[in-house]
C-alpha cells in the first residue's frame, strides 16, 4: 500500500538537503555552546511545523580532570523536548543529537556537493541529516487522517557525542510509557542497522608518585610515569577477543621536566563489552591491578569512571520491532538487516530501561567523524519513506 504521504515526502528532497545544509554551516560542537544555541534555535524553527509543545531544558555542567589531575567544569548546551498529542493510546520516542565531534576551530566547516547524489560536510551524517529524517517522516505523519491515534515525545541533546553526561537523565525521564524508541543515527552503508550494542565506560586513571631530583636523588623518587607506563602494558593484556571485550588507551599525559622524577600521570582509557557482568569483571580486574602496583611501588592509584552506558540487548520485543519495520522495507522495494554493534549511543539507555529501541533510523552516507564525512542525498528521501511508512501503518492499526 503507498500512502499518498509517502509521495508527498517524495517532493520534499530539496527541503529536506536545505535543512541539511542549513544545519551543516552550523558549528555545533559538544563544547561550543555558542553554537549548540544557534543550532538549538534553527531546529526550533523548522520543527514548529509540527505544532508540538516546545520545551527548553537546560543541562548542568559536567566535571571534568584535567591532564594535571584538577577538577574542573564545563557547560553545555541545551536539550530541546518536544511532546505532540500525549493522551493518545500509542506514545513513541523519537531522538537525535544537534552535537558534532568538529571544534569551533576545525577546519572542517563548510559543505560540499561532491556530485548530484553526495554531499560531504561537518555533521550531514551524524547526525544533521538523521534530523532532517525525523522531522520530515513526522511532518507525513501529521498529514494521516489517523494521526491522532499516535502521540510522541522528541529528545534532541546537545552532549550525545561525548556520551550524554549531562542529557542522560532527561531520556531516563520523558522515556516513561513509550511503546517504542527512534533515534536517527547513521545507519550501515548496506542500509543495514544495528541490533545490539555493546556497552561503553570511560575512565580515568591518576597515578600520584614522588618528585625528587633525577640526578642526586633519583631513588628517592617514586616515578608515577614509570608506574602508570607497567599499569598499561598489563590493561592491554586484558583486551579479550573471544569475548569481544575491549580496553583502548586513549590518551596519556604525565611529567614534565626530565631533571625531575615525575610526581603524577593519568590516562583516558574505554572500555567495551557485550554483558554487564563483562564490564563488572574488567573494572574490578582494573582496580585490582592498581592496587598492587600502587603497593609495589609505593605510589597512589586512583581509578575514576566519568561516563557509562549499559550494553543493548536484542530482546524479543525488540526483534519484533526490527521485523516490522523490515516489512515496511520490503513493501517499500528493498530488504533490511541487522547485526551487532561495538559502537554505543543513547540507544543503549533507552534498551537498558525496557523499551524496544531502534537507533539506526538516519542517513545512509560515510567516513563520520573525519573531515570526509559525507551523505548521499537520495537516502534522505528513503528513509524518511521508510520510518513515516511504519507510522502511518501504526496509525491505522496495521
Amino acid at each position: 500500500m503507498n500512502h499518498p504521504q509517502l509521495n508527498w515526502i517524495e517532493s520534499q528532497r530539496e527541503t529536506m538537503l536545505s535543512r541539511v545544509l542549513d544545519w551543516a554551516d552550523i558549528n555545533s560542537h559538544s563544547f561550543n555552546t555558542d553554537g549548540l544555541a544557534v543550532m538549538l534555535a534553527s531546529l526550533e524553527r523548522d520543527f514548529s511545523s509540527l505544532n508540538g509543545e516546545v520545551e527548553k531544558i537546560p543541562l548542568y555542567p559536567i566535571e571534568t580532570i584535567s591532564p594535571q589531575g584538577l577538577n574542573s567544569t564545563i557547560a553545555l548546551g541545551e536539550v530541546l523536548h518536544i511532546t505532540k498529542r500525549p493522551e493518545a493510546p500509542l506514545q513513541l520516542l523519537f531522538g537525535g543529537h544537534m552535537d558534532t565531534v568538529y571544534p569551533a576551530d576545525s577546519e572542517f566547516q563548510n559543505t560540499q556537493m561532491l556530485d548530484t547524489n553526495t554531499l560531504r560536510g561537518p555533521g550531514v551524517t551524524d547526525m544533521k541529516g538523521g534530523l532532517a529524517v525525523m522531522l520530515t517522516a513526522l511532518e507525513a505523519l501529521e498529514q494521516s487522517p489517523h494521526a491522532d491515534q499516535i502521540g510522541y515525545r522528541i529528545i534532541i541533546n546537545p552532549d550525545e557525542e561525548i556520551g550524554s553526561p549531562g542529557s542522560t537523565h532527561v531520556f531516563q525521564e520523558h522515556a516513561n510509557g513509550c511503546a517504542a524508541a527512534f533515534l536517527f543515527e547513521p545507519a550501515f552503508s548496506d542500509q543495514s542497522l544495528a541490533s545490539s550494542r555493546k556497552g561503553s565506560s570511560n575512565y580515568t586513571i591518576l597515578v600520584r608518585g614522588k618528585s625528587a631530583h633525577a640526578g642526586r636523588d633519583f631513588f628517592t623518587g617514586k616515578s608515577a610515569i614509570a608506574t602508570l607506563s607497567e599499569l598499561l602494558v598489563n590493561i592491554h593484556r586484558l583486551n579479550h577477543p573471544e569475548k569481544e571485550t575491549t580496553l583502548n588507551l586513549g590518551y596519556i599525559y604525565g611529567g614534565g621536566p626530565v631533571n625531575i622524577v615525575p610526581d603524577q600521570a593519568m590516562c583516558r582509557l574505554n572500555v567495551r563489552a557485550v554483558t554487564k557482568e563483562e564490564m563488572e569483571i574488567t573494572e574490578r580486574q582494573l582496580n585490582e591491578m592498581m592496587a598492587e602496583l600502587a603497593k609495589k611501588h609505593d605510589v597512589n592509584c586512583r581509578l575514576i569512571k566519568e561516563i557509562q552506558r549499559p550494553p543493548k540487548p536484542f530482546d524479543k520485543e525488540t526483534e519484533k520491532l526490527y521485523g516490522d519495520l523490515r516489512t515496511c522495507a520490503q513493501e517499500l522495494g528493498y530488504d533490511l538487516q541487522w547485526h551487532p554493534s561495538g559502537g554505543a549511543c543513547d540507544g543503549n539507555t533507552l534498551a537498558a530501561m525496557g523499551i524496544p529501541t531502534i537507533d539506526c533510523c538516519g542517513v545512509i552516507g560515510g567516513n563520520i567523524h573525519t573531515h570526509s564525512e559525507f551523505v548521499l542525498i537520495d537516502s534522505l528521501v528513503d528513509k524518511a519513506k521508510w520510518v513515516a511508512h511504519y507510522l502511518i501503518k501504526r496509525a491505522e492499526g496495521k
